[in-house]
């Protein structure tokens, strides 16, 4: 399998700040644009709500549905997508829905530079690598937000030592992306 491209990345805060939401949602809106109209768009919203740092994808599924987004969302604070129900989950989208369209958000370790920052990219996202988890690859394209620094010797320090201040704001922010390209998108496309 080749290796996901990276389509854009920015950093939560200035995001935020600078309020360049238009310009990140029109990227994702051409990254889309070759999705055929028949097929349903479901956001697969992955991780935990038992801790700081894997809370990325449900606050993200949380504040979607707070804010009516048009789109069908698995995995919020209250009905987590985790280790433990993901195959479920996945075999629930694809009995529901003739090809989805599936765009998978989870949280994501990196090198300290990538901190903060949130990363879409085509193709599926592998989740639980960086805890060693075997789970199923999943997804047309992938939100990565980048929680916690990743430490080779110590992979589960990062469960201690996450801000919720910045998974906040890194959801929230993923969150505005993903309601402002659904608004550039066609009526036609809200499958709920």
């Amino acid at each position: 399998m080749k290796k996901p491209q990276v389509l854009f990345k920015f950093k939560a805060l200035d995001f935020i700040e600078k309020n360049a939401i238009y310009e990140a949602a029109h990227t994702f809106k051409n990254a889309t644009s070759g999705v055929s109209l028949e097929r349903p768009i479901v956001i697969l919203c992955i991780g935990s709500d038992k801790n700081i740092s894997d809370g990325f994808g449900p606050l993200v599924g949380t504040f979607l549905i707070e804010n009516n987004f048009p789109y069908k969302v698995y995995g919020t604070l209250q009905n987590p997508v985790n280790a433990f129900n993901l195959e479920d989950t996945i075999n629930k989208i694809i009995k529901n829905y003739a090809d989805p369209f599936i765009i998978s958000i989870d949280a994501s370790l990196g090198e300290p530079t990538k901190v903060g920052y949130i990363q879409l990219n085509d193709g599926p996202i592998h989740p639980g690598l960086a805890l060693g988890n075997e789970l199923p690859l999943v997804g047309d394209m992938h939100i990565k937000g980048f929680v916690n620094t990743s430490v080779p010797t110590y992979p589960a320090h990062f469960l201690n030592d996450t801000r919720l201040f910045h998974v906040m704001n890194m959801s929230r922010a993923t969150a505005h992306l993903l309601i402002t390209w659904s608004q550039l998108n066609s009526p036609l496309r809200q499958n709920i």
